[in-house]
């Protein structure tokens, strides 16, 4: 049996099919335009306004507020306070130095990120570089700062590692027994814990309340912008979809544009 059309002539238009394909509704409608009745176009016409109303979703606001970060004196103090653990202060200085997501160093399943593998970091290259998994195994390459990426294979060294046989061994002891460099995830930490580490440090560090990781993210992101002002850098960097996303970041450092507005004033 023939399915029925979403505009069939001297009937009222088929608001369910409607639903189902919109697309072919605007192509019956444009049929109609050229050889239905006046009538039938008036229907469908009506039909479509109703179709488009009942679906119409609302607009979502989006915020323009600037993403706030810390100083390099907060910066500072944040960081020596986590001296007292390698760990943490690996973590910390890899966000400092990469503008990553928490998901993307300490991986996080109820978002699909896989973390920081010791592998994905090439440390012959210059600078080191890494291959970041992102959401939905999506990659992209973020270069990390010499000092990141030794400090990150320090700490990887001093862990204990699962052997083939179930035992743990240090790194000296799994690479001289099994003939081959230990392989494997930098930080078994999740990222709640990363958040609650937060917290605690910035509050040691007297830094404001509203520090978060994302907030390091953002402190990496305005700084390679302050000295750079290469927008695509820092795009692909931080892994945006857009240049747009990326570019609020600039709107926090002014020092570039004081030398031009001092001229538009008059005060050079």
């Amino acid at each position: 049996m023939a399915e029925r059309s979403v505009f069939q002539r001297n009937q009222e238009p088929d608001l369910e099919r409607m639903r189902k394909d919109a697309g072919k509704a605007y192509v019956e409608l444009g049929k109609l335009l050229k050889s239905g009745e006046e009538e039938d176009v008036q229907k469908a016409y009506s039909a479509l306004g109703r179709l488009l109303k009942s679906t119409k979703k609302k607009r979502t606001k989006v915020s323009h507020k600037l993403p706030k970060r810390i100083t390099p004196e907060q910066k500072e103090a944040f960081m020596k306070a986590c001296e007292k653990s390698p760990r943490d202060h690996c973590i910390w200085k890899t966000f400092f130095a990469s503008a990553m997501r928490v998901g993307e160093i300490v991986g996080d399943k109820r978002t699909g990120y896989r973390g920081l593998f010791i592998e994905d970091i090439n440390f012959q290259a210059d600078p080191p570089e890494v291959l970041v998994h992102g959401k939905g195994d999506k990659e992209r390459i973020v270069l990390i700062s010499r000092g990141a990426a030794e400090e990150i294979l320090t700490y990887f060294k001093s862990k204990d590692h699962l052997g083939p046989d179930g035992k743990l061994y240090s790194y000296e002891q799994f690479t001289a027994t099994f003939g081959q460099k230990p392989l494997g995830k930098v930080f078994d930490i999740g990222p709640r814990m990363v958040q609650k580490l937060a917290k605690k440090y910035a509050k040691e560090a007297g830094l404001p309340e509203w520090f978060t990781p994302h907030k390091a993210r953002h402190t990496a992101l305005t700084e390679i912008l302050e000295k750079t002002h290469d927008l695509i850098a820092a795009q692909e960097q931080a892994g945006h979809a857009s240049p747009a996303t990326t570019s609020i970041y600039l709107h926090l450092d002014t020092d570039y544009r004081k030398p031009v507005m001092k001229k538009v004033f008059g005060e050079t």
